[in-house]
C-alpha cells in the first residue's frame, strides 16, 4: 500500500508504516484572535530569596497589542542530581508578528542552554498518565440499564552559538540567540524600571502590573528570556521551549503568570526524578470522588475530575496540588511517545525518492507523517521555491507543476532545505524531549487550577522517598438490583480513590447520565495534607461522609451531619497551635473569665 503519495505523482512510493503521532490543540477564542495557550513561560532559576536553590518554570506571556490570556500550562522538569532540564509547552494561534514571550531564568543561564522540544511528546505523555476512571458494573436494574457484565542527558541541537552577541541597551544587557523558530534574547538588569521600559519599547505589553510583578525576580538577580518568532516563521512553528540549568528543586514562579492568567487556569506539572515529587509550600489535596461523574465513561469522568479539582482547591484555600500519577515511566508509557529513531527511518525511506520534485511533493502531501501541517511547511517551500503569477502554493502538491517552473538546481536546493527543516524542527526536538523521559525514572504528575488572585506564592517541589505510588486508575463499583420500588443502585469507591471499599451512595431509580445533583451536598475535599521531603504527609483536614441516600426523584434521603464531618487533625509536633480541641478549651476558659468579670 502506498503510504506516501504526492498529488498527483508519477509513481507510487512503497514505504513501510512507521510510527507517527499528531499534535493537537484545544482552543479558546479571545477577542479578535484564536488563542491556545498551555504554556507560559518556563522559569528555571536558583532563587536567592530561599535558603535552598530551586529551579522554576512559568512567567509572563505577552503580545505586542495586549497580554495573551493563558488558558493553561504544561511543564516537564527532569531532575538529575543538581541539574534540571525543563520543557514548557507554548500553544498559540494568531498572527506570528504579535507573538512574544517573556520568562525569568537562572542568572547563570547561557544561550547554549536553550532548545526546543516536541508538542507530540506532551500529547502522548498526557494521554498515558492522565487519571483513568474505571466503573465496574454488577447486577441489573429493572430495565437492565447497565447490563450484567463487569469492567467497564543532552541530545540534538540546541541554540545556535554562531548567532549569539552581547549588547547593552539602556541599562539592560542583551544576548541574542537563535533557537528553533525563535529569535531569543537573554536580558539582564538590576533595575526593574529599566527592564520594563526596554520590554515595552520592544513590543511587550506588561500591563499596569508588569513592572510590579517582574521586580521580585530582578531584585533576586534573575535574568529573563524574551522570545519572538523569526522572520519567515508562522505561529504553526511554535514549539516547546527547553532550558537547562543547575538547581536543587523545581519551582514555578507563578506570580508573573498573573499578568495574563484566566480564572481557574490549569497547571499540569510532570517531574521526572528518582522519587515521588510533592508540593513543599502548597497543600496536597485528595478530592471527594463521590462527586465525580462516574456514569458515562472515562472521558466524561476526566472532564468531571478537572472541575472537581477546581472546586477542591478552592475549598482548600486556593493553593494546592493533586497527584494524578506517581510511579515509574513504564515501557508502555515510553512506547506511546514519539520515537526519533522511527522518524529518522521514515525520512531515510523518503530519501530513496530519486526525483527532487517528487520528494518535495510527497513530503508536502504527507506532512502529517512528521506531525507537521502544510502551513508549517509553507515558509520553507516559499523561501526556496517562491510563488509567482504562474505558480501558487497548490503547486507544492504537484511535482510536474514544480518541474515546469523551477530549475533542477532550485529543486535540489529546496530538497536540502526541507530535509534540514524536518531534522531541526521535528526529529531533534523529539530526541530532546525523549531525553527527559527515560524508562524506569520516577514520574510524578501533579495538577491544579489557579486564578490570578491565587498566584501570590511560587510553588516549590521536593522529593519524598517514602510516599507510595499513585496509579492512573481510579476505580468504583456500581451494583444494580431490581427491588420492590424499581431499580436500586449502590456506588462503592475502589482503588486509587483513597477510600477503597467505602459505600458512598445508595439510590433508587435509574442510574443517572451525570453526577447526581445530590452529591453537591457534600464537600469537594476528602483530605488535605502538608507534604515535604523529610516526613510522612501531615493530614490537616479530613472530611468524613455518611452514605448519601438518594430517592427515585433525586432527593437526598439520608445525609447525617449535612454531608459528614470535618476533622482538623492534630500533629504531635504542632503543640497548641495544631490542636482544635485545645483552642476550643482556651476559648471557653476566656469566655468564663469574661463572664465572671462582668458579673462581680
Amino acid at each position: 500500500m502506498n503510504q506516501f503519495q504526492s498529488r498527483p505523482s508519477s509513481k507510487r512510493v512503497d514505504i513501510p508504516h512507521v510510527y507517527h503521532r499528531l499534535a493537537g490543540f484545544c482552543a479558546v477564542r479571545r477577542g479578535r484572535r484564536l488563542l491556545t495557550s498551555t504554556a507560559v513561560a518556563a522559569v528555571l532559576f536558583s532563587l536567592q530569596l530561599l535558603t535552598v536553590p530551586v529551579a522554576s518554570a512559568c512567567g509572563g506571556f505577552f503580545c505586542q497589542n495586549a497580554p495573551i490570556d493563558q488558558a493553561g500550562e504544561q511543564i516537564v522538569f527532569r531532575q538529575e542530581g543538581s541539574n534540571i532540564t525543563a520543557m514548557v509547552r507554548i500553544l498559540y494561534t494568531g498572527a506570528a508578528e504579535e507573538f512574544s514571550w517573556v520568562v525569568p531564568v537562572p542568572p547563570s543561564i547561557e544561550g547554549s542552554g536553550l532548545g526546543v522540544g516536541s508538542d507530540t511528546a506532551f500529547n502522548q505523555l498526557d494521554f498515558q498518565t492522565r487519571p483513568q476512571f474505571i466503573l465496574e458494573q454488577r447486577g441489573a436494574g429493572c430495565f437492565s440499564e447497565f447490563g450484567t457484565t463487569g469492567g467497564g542527558g543532552d541530545t540534538g541541537v540546541l541554540a545556535s552559538p554562531a548567532a549569539e552577541s552581547d549588547t547593552d541597551d539602556g541599562g539592560v544587557s542583551v544576548e541574542d540567540v537563535v533557537v528553533g523558530p525563535y529569535d531569543a534574547q537573554i536580558l539582564a538588569s538590576d533595575n526593574p524600571t529599566e527592564l520594563a521600559t526596554w520590554l515595552v519599547d520592544n513590543g511587550y505589553d506588561l500591563t499596569d502590573r508588569g513592572e510590579e510583578l517582574i521586580a521580585p525576580y530582578v531584585d533576586a538577580g534573575m535574568k529573563f528570556v524574551a522570545l519572538k518568532l523569526r522572520n519567515g516563521s508562522t505561529s504553526g512553528n511554535i514549539a516547546p521551549l527547553i532550558m537547562r540549568y543547575q538547581s536543587e528543586k523545581p519551582m514555578i514562579p507563578i506570580r508573573l503568570t498573573a499578568i495574563a492568567a484566566e480564572d481557574d487556569m490549569g497547571v499540569l506539572v510532570y517531574i521526572v526524578a528518582d522519587a515521588r515529587a510533592v508540593p513543599e509550600n502548597y497543600l496536597h489535596v485528595i478530592p471527594n470522588y463521590t462527586r465525580l461523574n462516574w456514569y458515562t465513561g472515562s472521558f466524561n469522568a476526566y472532564s468531571s475530575y478537572q472541575g472537581l479539582i477546581t472546586e477542591a482547591m478552592d475549598e482548600a484555600g486556593g493553593q494546592g496540588f493533586a497527584t494524578d500519577y506517581a510511579g515509574p515511566i513504564t515501557g508502555g508509557i515510553a512506547a506511546a511517545l514519539p520515537n526519533s529513531e522511527d522518524l529518522t527511518q521514515q525520512l531515510q525511506q523518503l530519501d530513496g525518492i530519486g526525483n527532487d520534485a517528487d520528494f518535495l511533493a510527497t513530503v508536502f502531501s504527507n506532512s502529517f507523517i512528521f506531525g507537521l501541517t502544510q502551513d508549517s511547511l509553507l515558509p520553507v517551500y516559499q523561501a526556496a521555491l517562491p510563488p509567482s503569477d504562474g505558480f501558487s502554493d497548490e503547486g507544492y502538491f504537484n511535482q510536474f507543476a514544480m518541474t515546469a517552473v523551477f530549475s533542477e538546481q532550485q529543486l535540489a536546493d529546496a530538497r536540502i532545505a526541507v530535509r534540514a527543516f524536518i531534522v531541526s524542527d521535528v526529529i531533534e526536538p523529539v530526541s530532546n524531549s525523549l531525553a527527559l523521559l527515560p524508562v524506569g525514572a520516577y514520574l510524578t504528575r501533579l495538577y491544579t487550577t489557579l486564578s490570578a488572585d491565587e498566584m501570590t506564592l511560587d510553588p516549590v517541589f521536593a522529593y519524598n522517598t517514602a510516599m507510595p505510588e499513585q496509579g492512573v486508575n481510579r476505580e468504583a463499583v456500581l451494583d444494580l438490583a431490581c427491588g420492590d420500588n424499581g431499580t436500586e443502585w449502590t456506588l462503592t469507591l475502589g482503588a486509587g480513590t483513597g477510600r477503597d471499599g467505602e459505600v458512598v451512595i445508595q439510590a433508587g431509580g435509574e442510574v443517572p447520565f451525570a453526577a447526581p445533583d445530590a452529591v453537591t451536598t457534600q464537600r469537594s475535599v476528602f483530605q488535605v495534607q502538608e507534604t515535604s521531603a523529610t516526613a510522612a504527609p501531615v493530614i490537616t483536614t479530613q472530611n468524613d461522609f455518611d452514605v448519601l441516600g438518594i430517592d427515585a426523584n433525586g432527593a437526598v434521603t439520608t445525609v447525617a451531619g449535612s454531608g459528614g464531618s470535618t476533622t482538623a487533625i492534630d500533629d504531635d509536633d504542632d503543640g497548641l497551635l495544631g490542636s482544635t480541641t485545645l483552642w476550643s478549651a482556651l476559648f471557653l476558659t476566656l469566655l468564663l473569665v469574661w463572664k465572671r468579670r462582668f458579673t462581680v
